[in-house]
């Protein structure tokens, strides 16, 4: 349930604590963030990856991405991991 807000508020404070400039971002400190899409979206906000064209500062698109498909806790049960995939897209 992370807005799209979060990334620019955990970036000025990681700016603000390692004293460093506006042109590194989060305070040039790894992140590393696991996001679920099929989450609940934040309550009254916009999700993290609706993103405004006009937006000045995109920080969620200077993450590298990769997309897990392998699902490891359903990989002996086949027919369940087939229902939970068809309920979280439903």
């Amino acid at each position: 349930m992370v807005d799209v807000d979060m990334p620019s508020y955990i970036n000025c404070r990681l700016q603000q604590i390692k004293g460093s400039s506006m042109h590194e971002p989060f305070g040039n400190v790894s992140i590393l963030a696991v996001v679920d899409f099929y989450q609940l979206p934040p309550i009254r906000r916009k999700p993290l990856f609706d993103i405004d064209p006009g937006t000045l500062v995109n920080l969620w698109s200077i993450f590298y991405k990769w997309q897990l498909d392998e699902y490891m806790g359903q990989k002996e049960d086949e027919q369940f991991a087939n229902l939970l995939n068809r309920v979280k897209k439903n």
